[in-house]
């Protein structure tokens, strides 16, 4: 009974939360089935003696080996944003309506440039930015210019809110450079 009431009290937290989980699981699942690793040429085959193979013992644990670590400090911060959510400024809210306005508050790719795409989600209404670039600083500085272009004040672009990622091909290129990637913009 505590737990249907728990739930009926968070649906709107719910509704931002999975989402948001079910678009990292995808994001994340690309990378260990379709991975871009380099073809190596077979080599001859010298011996032909039989081997043993023996069952390993236990449960098989997976291996994952993720190409970007995403910072767990601002992961944090982020999820906390969409849960409690900083009312905007008027003139925020009025730059953030005018595009849910002009897109029919449907999900939609607001603008795709060479360093970055946003797009709006309706359901948890956020703003979802794709970094397209391996220069992830300018990716994001041009993302933020973008919304700043759009009527957003510097401090909205951090309140709407708005999730960072990385493009997949752009987080392979970045494999084992040890980068640590923030979901928020600089600043926020």
């Amino acid at each position: 009974m505590k737990l249907l009431n728990f739930i009926k009290k968070r649906k709107g937290l719910l509704l931002v939360i999975i989402p948001l989980v079910l678009l990292v699981f995808n994001y994340l699942l690309t990378f260990f089935i379709n991975p871009s690793d380099p073809k190596i040429a077979p080599t001859p085959i010298t011996n032909l003696r039989p081997t043993k193979v023996t069952a390993p013992s236990g449960p098989i644990k997976p291996q994952t080996n993720p190409p970007v670590l995403y910072n767990k400090h601002t992961s944090k911060k982020m999820l906390e944003k969409l849960e409690r959510r900083t009312p905007l400024s008027t003139q925020d809210e009025a730059a953030k309506q005018r595009i849910i306005r002009s897109i029919n508050n449907k999900p939609s790719v607001l603008r795709t440039d060479i360093t970055f795409r946003v797009e709006y989600i309706s359901g948890p209404e956020l703003f979802m930015v794709e970094i397209r670039t391996v220069d992830i600083g300018k990716g994001k500085l041009d993302a933020k210019n973008w919304l700043i272009s759009q009527g957003f004040t510097t401090q909205g672009t951090c309140e709407l809110p708005v999730v960072y990622y990385l493009n997949s091909s752009v987080a392979q290129q970045l494999r084992d450079l040890g980068i640590t990637f923030s979901p928020l913009a600089e600043g926020c």
